[in-house]
């Protein structure tokens, strides 16, 4: 049966336990006043897809006086457009791409599948979700309220574990203190065991709370997975890599390296990085195989062919053009979170630059939405969940 649900229903639900466990613990107070609570479950701007926030943090600030603000309308304004311009950079190039190879009849394309549609398909759910995030914290903020962060550059996770951290944190940390803690303290002494089955289960139940069908469960599986062998791997990973270290680390510089070309004791951590960074992403695209089929036997065909050198590689309907924009929207995204995480925080800058170049910019990122963009009816991705 199609059954009509309300919109938001996993969002404000989420929302609302979360509240009503907190004032159980003794956490919280109880709100005594009917429309702060209303208010609070139904905050328009991140009701339909998050950020998931909690009592403590939007309660009172719904209490308070909220007077107009130019710091924070400079701030919502410029969160706004961005939001709208990740939302539209991938709806040209990268959503194309993914629904001309990840749409319900995988077994068309054969080798297709290895040439990056399921990357482009994270990449799309990234700027979706977080572009939603944005606009949802613009504005929020353009009226006195400050949302959590819901994103931190998910791309430069080098575990599993710092994935998790940094994707969706509104609800990885929903788990964390609603669920995993208390699996973890439940029944005295923690062992490895209860350790392990706790991250299994909170997994798994993610996988859940994102459908209800066999692909979701296997796909939280797998990350529960995934972390559960990071964590058992991680100290013969730490003592490979020290020992590589403390070997090179002995080699006396030479006069080229004192010219100020850096030696291999300053290269490995770099390596040891990139390599993290390469393997994390890698593994969490090919969960993605399990979170775009819409069957088990789709999944499995799917991932035996990402390796397929067989048969060519070219997409039916897809140009080198359209290559290049995906890539470079990916490369653009990707070098403006650097900056904003490396050299200056771009929403402390726009609040004190001058207004000529702010408002530069805002007409920049609207006319970049307006090239790029695609005007017909596509709702965000997390609409569905």
């Amino acid at each position: 049966m199609d059954v009509l649900l309300p919109v938001g229903i996993s969002f404000y639900t989420f929302q609302t336990l979360s509240y009503s466990i907190d004032v159980y613990r003794g956490k919280l107070e109880p709100e005594r006043h009917l429309g702060y609570f209303a208010l609070f479950v139904s905050f328009f701007p991140q009701l339909v897809a998050g950020p998931i926030e909690r009592a403590g943090n939007l309660l009172p600030q719904l209490h308070h006086p909220r007077p107009l603000n130019s710091l924070r309308l400079r701030s919502g304004f410029f969160s706004d457009p961005l939001g709208l311009f990740q939302k539209s950079g991938h709806c040209r190039s990268p959503g194309a791409l993914r629904r001309s190879c990840l749409r319900p009849t995988p077994r068309l394309y054969g080798r297709a599948l290895l040439d990056g549609p399921v990357f482009f398909f994270f990449f799309q759910i990234f700027c979706d979700f977080s572009a939603y995030s944005d606009i949802a914290i613009g504005i929020a903020r353009i009226f006195g309220v400050d949302l959590m962060e819901n994103f931190r550059r998910p791309f430069a996770a080098r575990s599993i574990a710092e994935f998790w951290q940094r994707w969706h944190i509104s609800l990885t940390t929903w788990f964390r203190d609603y669920l995993y803690t208390p699996l973890l303290r439940s029944g005295g002494r923690t062992s490895r065991a209860r350790w392990f089955g706790s991250i299994f289960i909170v997994f798994v139940l993610s996988g859940l709370w994102h459908g209800a069908a066999w692909t979701f469960v296997l796909w939280g599986a797998l990350h529960g997975l995934y972390l559960i062998v990071g964590l058992l791997t991680r100290p013969v990973r730490r003592a490979f890599w020290h020992g590589l270290e403390q070997r090179f680390g002995r080699i006396a510089p030479t006069p080229a390296h004192a010219a100020g070309i850096p030696g291999l004791s300053r290269l490995l951590p770099r390596l040891r990085g990139g390599l993290a960074v390469l393997t994390t992403s890698h593994l969490v695209v090919l969960s993605l195989v399990l979170f775009r089929a819409t069957s088990i036997s789709d999944a499995a065909y799917m991932a035996a062919h990402l390796l397929d050198l067989t048969g060519s590689p070219a997409l039916p309907g897809f140009s080198f053009a359209d290559w290049t924009i995906g890539l470079g929207s990916v490369g653009l995204l990707e070098a403006v979170q650097w900056i904003d995480a490396h050299v200056i925080r771009l929403e402390t800058w726009i609040e004190t630059a001058p207004r000529l170049v702010r408002w530069g910019i805002y007409y920049l990122l609207m006319a970049i939405v307006l090239l790029l963009g695609v005007f017909d009816r596509r709702p965000f991705i997390y609409f569905q969940f």
